[in-house]
């Protein structure tokens, strides 16, 4: 797949992750013209470029990264939905967070997954609190993976819950 260029765009996943990574005001732009391209890889880094941007490039990608939470990839919904929890409004953060909440869940989504989204909520910070209870009931391993990658997700979920969402 890496030596298809069709199926795995690496030329422009490594331009928009390169971008991402500049941390240049003026790419966020450039960002913004990566959210809509075909590969979740691209998509993933432009959103998460706006991600470490904060607020402003959020609110400027505010449309985009509403839509990227209904995304094919998974990755692509974490991203977009940690955006929008942090330096989105209240509104966002009712739509978002549920988003992180749901791909928390290790047995539907796998543990890589699960501890995507876990991480995204750890980093909510105190934003997790009315979500807790939902966040507590998130199983806390997957009975067809592998042990070691299980060991991140009840890291994670106790971590968030017994710090009741503070950083």
């Amino acid at each position: 797949m890496a030596r298809d260029a069709d199926a795995y765009p690496m030329a422009r996943i490594l331009e928009c992750a390169e971008t991402a990574s500049s941390l240049e005001a003026r790419s966020i732009r450039p960002l913004l013209d990566c959210m809509g391209d075909d590969d979740a890889a691209v998509r993933y880094w432009a959103g998460l470029g706006l991600l470490m941007r904060g607020e402003v490039a959020v609110r400027m990608g505010h449309a985009l990264l509403r839509e990227a939470l209904g995304d094919a990839d998974p990755s692509v919904r974490i991203v977009a939905a940690e955006a929008l929890c942090r330096f989105g409004g209240a509104a966002d953060l009712r739509l978002a967070m549920p988003v992180l909440v749901e791909l928390a869940d290790a047995i539907t989504h796998g543990p890589y997954v699960s501890m995507m989204a876990l991480n995204s909520l750890d980093r909510c910070g105190e934003l997790v609190k009315p979500w807790l209870d939902e966040i507590r009931a998130l199983p806390d391993s997957d009975p067809n993976s592998p042990d070691r990658p299980q060991l991140g997700v009840t890291v994670l979920k106790e971590r968030i819950t017994a710090a009741g969402g503070a950083v």
